[in-house]
């Protein structure tokens, strides 16, 4: 998928991307690439036993003013070992949890946004006109 959003893109024609040979994304461009071979990718698949202390490097998400280091996720403590297992099962999403941390809602309507439920009242100024 990348290799094909990469070579699908278009280059910018002027400005500093134009002179630094920078490429936009294309995706008609990369969907005309059907039929091209893809290269499989020759970097070993990791086995999740690392920390994500390490993984971050010297970048640090700040949560509360506070940068989130160690074994923590915005949403609490998380171990990387057990995360891994089930990711690579494709067990970590169960609806809207992520390996026991409420992320989202457990599906999708289409139908949802911007409607009432019937008997609730709209709360704030009311809208005229």
């Amino acid at each position: 998928m990348k290799e094909w959003l990469i070579k699908g893109g278009t280059f910018l024609p002027s400005g500093k991307a134009g002179t630094m040979g920078l490429l936009e994304l294309n995706v008609n461009g990369a969907l005309a690439r059907t039929g091209t071979a893809v290269a499989k990718p020759t970097w070993n698949t990791s086995k999740g036993t690392g920390t994500f202390e390490l993984a971050r490097g010297t970048s640090h998400v700040m949560l509360d003013n506070a940068p989130l280091s160690g074994e923590r996720t915005v949403w609490g403590p998380m171990a990387a070992p057990t995360w891994a297992p089930k990711s690579a099962a494709q067990t970590s999403w169960s609806g809207g949890t992520w390996i026991g941390f409420r992320i989202a809602g457990d599906d999708w309507t289409g139908t949802s946004r911007g409607r009432r439920r019937p008997g609730r009242r709209r709360r704030g100024p009311r809208r005229r006109g």
